[in-house]
């Protein structure tokens, strides 16, 4: 019998790739930017990113490598940030400080308000009034477009796009006696499921990638029909609503009954790709990591629904902001941020990652990303999600951290067996609302 338990807050922030960034280091400024002269000689810019060897690295210096090729008057340095999104903003900070601040840097979706409160970047507007860039605007799918804004500003354009997907272990289902071609679709499905597996070989049924941003959480709440926030006058927190309740409760439910692991993230994937869980709820941005490592038949599928609900699903990820305060710098920048959505360098970073692609021309007919999700039926399903990505729900406010770890021990409590979902879920909405109190939605 699985122990059920509460996971601690040290292992959380040891286990998180989201967690928040420190206090802000000033008020934000505003630039505005003229038009450059043209380049000459060769002009160097700075490429901050989060791509590891592992994690897109390969696919990224070969873009670089492409660009430069076709753009021999810019040098590209592309610099990988430790500690994810909250490393490189941390890193960004002190550059700034010391003025060595990159001329563009992957900025996650949680940390957009951040940044535009107190750093000083180039606002999207900018660029494209300045560089007569609209058309290059227009190819993105409106509603990933809409990622890389906050408070009505585009702060840049969205790169990385991820939402939530399952990952299954086709040889466990087969085991159970079901049709792998035709996996679970909804909660109940996904339940009935677990139950089989259990019974027929001991496996756990469906794990959910748990970290203290509430990614995966978010995703479920809102796909039964109740978003965390209600945006009138004000932020309030309304996920101790029902339709919030029963999507906690059906995941604390899974876990006591050894249906899911208790796990973060970390351990969680391990465990999947051993065999022990048949399913893995995580992000698209795996599927290229655990193509290679997977010793079973991994296939995917869409994010559970509930009932007939249709999906509304988180976007994790990244937008490319600008930061060049030199004017020669920040042409070449856009240049390099164009190159990095061209149909070429589209097909190398998705092909090299598992992301969902940002712009139409991406996967249009006759692009070699097109026969690649035509070929790879992992990358289809990600792909199939675009419609249902939307913003990543962020608690505002100087107390927004606090708020988000509020939600996440709630979940932990409902999660590990110590309280149901409604009296977790009850107590962290009345303490969150202290917390952004006064505050408008992000």
């Amino acid at each position: 019998m699985q122990e059920h338990r509460t996971i601690s807050r040290r292992a959380m922030l040891s286990g998180s790739a989201a967690l928040a960034a420190g206090t802000a280091i000033g008020a934000r400024q505003s630039r505005t930017f003229a038009v450059p002269a043209v380049l000459q000689g060769q002009t160097e810019i700075t490429y901050w990113h989060i791509n590891s060897d592992t994690f897109g690295g390969p696919a990224t210096a070969e873009i670089v490598a492409n660009f430069e090729a076709a753009n021999p008057d810019i040098k590209v340095t592309q610099l990988f940030q430790q500690n994810s999104y909250t490393g490189l903003l941390e890193n960004l900070q002190a550059s700034l400080v010391a003025g060595t601040a990159p001329d563009i840097a992957q900025i996650g979706y949680l940390f957009l308000d951040y940044v535009y409160n107190n750093l000083p970047y180039v606002p999207l507007d900018t660029l494209v009034e300045t560089y007569d860039s609209q058309a290059f605007i227009d190819g993105f799918v409106p509603n990933i477009l809409e990622l890389a804004s906050t408070r009505g500003i585009m702060m840049g354009t969205p790169f990385a796009v991820s939402a939530p997907m399952v990952y299954f272990n086709a040889d466990l289902l087969a085991e159970a006696g079901l049709d792998p071609a035709s996996p679970p679709v909804t909660t109940e499905d996904w339940t009935a499921a677990s139950a089989a597996i259990k019974d027929t070989n001991g496996k756990v049924g469906i794990t959910i990638q748990l970290l203290n941003d509430n990614w995966t959480l978010d995703g479920l709440m809102e796909s039964n029909g109740q978003p965390l926030l209600h945006c009138g006058d004000g932020a309030v927190a309304v996920f101790d609503q029902p339709l919030a309740v029963e999507a906690l409760q059906w995941w604390a439910d899974l876990c006591a009954n050894d249906y899911s692991l208790n796990v973060l993230a970390a351990e969680a994937q391990p465990a999947f790709l051993a065999g022990e869980t048949a399913a893995y709820i995580t992000t698209p941005a795996q599927r290229a990591g655990m193509q290679e490592q997977a010793t079973f038949d991994l296939r995917a599928t869409q994010f559970p629904r509930f009932g007939d609900n249709e999906l509304s699903l988180p976007t994790g990820g990244n937008t490319l902001v600008t930061f060049s305060q030199d004017e020669a710098k920040q042409e070449a920048a856009w240049r390099f941020i164009q190159h990095l959505y061209s149909p070429e360098s589209m097909n190398l970073w998705i092909q090299g990652t598992g992301y969902l692609p940002p712009r139409e021309d991406a996967t249009a007919e006759g692009t070699e990303l097109a026969a690649f999700v035509g070929e790879n039926a992992i990358q289809a399903v990600a792909t199939s999600q675009v419609p249902y990505a939307r913003r990543w729900i962020t608690f505002p406010g100087a107390n927004g951290i606090e708020a988000q770890q509020s939600l996440f021990e709630a979940s932990q409590a409902a999660l590990g067996g110590q309280k149901p979902a409604q009296d977790a879920l009850t107590e962290s909405a009345a303490r969150v609302n202290e917390l952004i109190a006064g505050e408008s939605c992000v």
